[in-house]
């Protein structure tokens, strides 16, 4: 016996089905996600007994993700004032739940001499406990950091403190790929590229204990995708290797005329 069945039915049937396989697929990397990897561990350990670390990893290796999970982990232990949490930018800081590191420290735009905002600060009681209670400080995106900020950062901290220590004794958790984001810096001048990155201060290696890298993707299943992102991450080409994107770059190119409409400006409209 044929039972006839509309294409709507059938429409119907297939969304649910793709619905259902899109639910499973997401529901299957989020447990996949829940808890932090060996490695990860390791170097939460690391955070947790009190070593000051930089993270890094290309994108899609679970560093935010990471953070967060420690983040909350350092609160618990310290105590949720003394852990301070900020990126360079408004954007990068809400991914981690923080603020931006010139809230935070209360410099402002961060342009002026590490002496003038010291007194700057120091007119600001609310600064000055803020920077005293800190036992943490968890910077993520810290590529755009310039070394310069990161220099006068580092200063403030001591000052505040009124600790020789590096960074004046606060625990310092970094994260972030300097293959993606240059830092923010108004004026270059005459120094070099690698110059403007915080890596490059001599107050580095004496602030960071370890440097950790994440080598293993999360965000991206396919191999030969994974292939593609970690060869533009490195140096801008796509690999050979990579059988797609080889065919991609030998498609035909369209030659002939494309005709573009001129469209009318809004005050040109009555």
């Amino acid at each position: 016996m044929l039972v006839a069945v509309s294409l709507e039915t059938v429409r119907l049937q297939i969304q649910a089905k793709c619905r259902e396989v899109t639910f499973s697929r997401i529901l299957s990397q989020i447990q996949k996600q829940e808890m932090l990897s060996s490695s990860q561990r390791k170097v939460e350990n690391l955070v947790l007994d009190g070593y000051s670390v930089f993270i890094s990893g290309e994108a899609g290796s679970g560093k935010s993700f990471f953070l967060r999970s420690t983040i909350k982990k350092l609160k618990e232990a310290f105590g949720f004032s003394r852990v301070a949490v900020a990126a360079p930018t408004g954007i990068a800081a809400v991914n981690v739940g923080g603020t931006t590191i010139h809230s935070f420290a209360g410099i402002g735009t961060g342009s002026k001499g590490a002496h003038e905002l010291i007194s700057r600060i120091q007119a600001n009681p609310d600064v000055v406990t803020r920077w005293r209670n800190c036992s943490v400080l968890v910077i993520d995106e810290i590529s755009m950091l310039s070394r310069e900020l990161f220099e006068k950062l580092e200063l403030i901290a001591r000052s505040l403190n009124d600790n020789t220590k590096p960074f004046g004794g606060i625990q310092l958790i970094f994260s972030g790929d300097f293959y993606q984001l240059k830092p923010v810096v108004t004026d270059e001048g005459e120094t070099s590229e690698e110059d403007i990155y915080c890596f490059a201060s001599p107050l580095w290696n004496d602030c960071i204990d370890s440097s950790l890298f994440f080598s293993e993707n999360y965000r991206q299943e396919e191999v030969e995708l994974k292939l593609l992102l970690h060869d533009l991450r490195k140096s801008g080409r796509k690999s050979r290797k990579c059988s797609h994107c080889h065919k991609s770059g030998h498609r035909k190119t369209y030659k002939g005329k494309i005709t573009c409409p001129v469209l009318a400006a809004n005050q040109e409209l009555p």
